[in-house]
């Protein structure tokens, strides 16, 4: 707790500036008191500034019921019998970032109390992106979603969490630029500058006007700005693309550059199917979450399912994936972990987003794929027309030998089956106990019990949660290799395919 440089305000003027939580009014003094400010997150998860005083001080000058203007916080664990808090209204002109990193190679959990022996809620990657207020024993107190996670273990000289290096800035009128500051290019980073800022996310421009007013506040000229370049990195892409109507079995190439402060890095090229079957494919990330670098990282070279004929990206919160192009929300509670993701719920509102907007009607087959997955759409469309399915055929494909399942990195439907799906979705829910399987799972199950057939193959996915060994990802018989969480090995596993 660091003294606010205000000190020397009176206890009345404090108060007074909370008055209408209380019935009496504070009564006139001149008595000076010292007065310190801190962060909190209030147990309805809500973001505060507040005001310590000690309150032997204030009340030693006046009448009792000057303590009824006193708006309390519950913060047992904090608060002595010496201080009482007080909300203080009001936003701050910069601020220094809530975001923060996980960097430590392995799993980060999220528990459910400050101390490590307390009930796992979930766990975070490498590079996933969280928002929280770190305490002195290195617990950061999540914003957003329950629970919290230690940022270091002092002990053993480890860091686990890292607090981006981003200066957020609030300007009364004008463009960012216009005031030396810097754009903040994606919705939910301008989530992330209102919280730092301690300015209440619903005083937002909606997220479907983001892309054209920026991170404004609702009926006020203020801007969001970064002090700094803000993330993602501002990059300008330089596309060269020559589209053909998926009739027959041409290729389409892609080729990139992408211009950053004056020079020029060239990206591999990918080659992107056309023709008989179609592919519409499909990825659901979480936006705060290394998935959101590699969903970007692909889209700069059309990798992955950008290279598919058309594509959707489905996240928790809308995100910018590059260019224009923006992923679609799909908000909702999170994902559940005991022991495995319980994340059907999660899904089902994707597919049902899929459902409604009837875009995989236009292609033969809709591919789900998740985004730790190296896909090659060139190597499934070959497969999928060298096999004799017939006409309209209403099947999935399983393609994990050791469980003999179809495993959740790559989904594969034709169109009959997912408008199976789209109609018996509700049987599934009633039909299918969702309560100890992941999305693939379920999603198995109810294409099984709606009557949809099934074909075998299992060298479309290298998995090694289905024991095959993905790397070096040189086997031209896989259309995908899982998982690969980094970016680096991401893209040299991409190399190696394309070889």
């Amino acid at each position: 707790m660091s003294a606010d440089s205000n000190d020397g305000d009176d206890c009345d003027a404090l108060l007074g500036s909370v008055a209408a939580v209380g019935p009496a009014a504070a009564p006139s003094t001149q008595h000076k008191v010292p007065r310190f400010t801190r962060r909190v997150v209030l147990a309805s998860g809500i973001l505060a500034t507040v005001v310590v005083l000690p309150v032997a001080l204030c009340a030693a000058r006046g009448s009792s019921s000057s303590s009824s203007s006193i708006a309390t916080v519950d913060d047992s664990e904090h608060r002595s019998s010496a201080q009482a808090l007080i909300i203080k209204a009001g936003s701050r002109d910069t601020a220094r970032s809530l975001e923060w990193e996980v960097v430590h190679p392995g799993k980060v959990f999220v528990k459910a109390e400050k101390h490590l022996g307390s009930r796992v809620l979930g766990e975070k990657t490498r590079e996933s992106r969280v928002m929280g207020i770190s305490d002195d024993n290195s617990w950061l107190a999540l914003i957003e979603e329950p629970g919290f996670i230690k940022t270091k273990l002092s002990d053993l000289s480890v860091t686990l969490l890292r607090r981006r290096p981003i200066i957020f800035a609030r300007i009364d009128a004008g463009k960012c630029s216009d005031a030396g500051r810097f754009e903040v290019e994606d919705w939910l980073s301008c989530k992330i500058a209102a919280h730092s800022l301690e300015i209440a996310t619903s005083s937002l421009v909606a997220p479907d006007i983001f892309n054209t007013q920026g991170c404004q506040l609702k009926d006020s000229p203020s801007q969001l700005c970064c002090t700094t370049a803000c993330p993602p990195p501002v990059t300008t892409t330089t596309t060269t693309r020559t589209t053909t109507r998926p009739i027959t079995t041409t290729m389409t190439t892609v080729t990139h550059t992408v211009v950053t402060k004056g020079t020029t890095t060239p990206y591999p090229t990918s080659t992107k199917p056309s023709g008989f079957p179609t592919l519409f494919c499909m990825a659901v990330i979480r936006a705060m979450s290394y998935e959101i670098n590699i969903m970007r990282a692909a889209y700069k070279v059309t990798g992955g399912i950008y290279g598919c004929n058309g594509w959707k990206v489905y996240s928790d919160e809308k995100a910018w994936l590059g260019a224009t192009d923006w992923s679609v929300a799909i908000p909702g509670p999170p994902p559940v972990f005991q022991k495995i993701w319980l994340n059907t719920d999660v899904f089902l509102r994707a597919w049902n987003k899929v459902f409604a907007a009837r875009e995989f009607e236009q292609f033969e087959w809709t591919v789900k794929v998740d985004p730790d997955a190296v896909f090659v759409p060139m190597a499934l469309q070959n497969r999928l027309s060298s096999i004799q399915f017939g006409k309209n055929p209403n099947v999935y494909v399983r393609n994990c030998e050791k469980f003999h399942s179809m495993q959740g990195p790559l989904e594969i439907l034709s169109r009959e089956a997912v408008k199976a799906f789209s109609r018996s979705r509700n049987v599934c829910q009633r039909g299918v106990d969702r309560t100890l399987v992941g999305e693939d799972g379920f999603l198995q199950k109810c294409l099984d019990l709606i009557g949809v057939q099934y074909h075998e193959d299992w060298n479309l996915l290298n998995d090694k949660y289905c024991e095959m060994t993905p790397r070096p990802c040189t086997n031209t018989w896989n259309a995908a290799f899982h998982p690969f969480k980094r970016l680096p090995d991401y893209f040299s596993c991409m190399k190696n395919r394309s070889l």
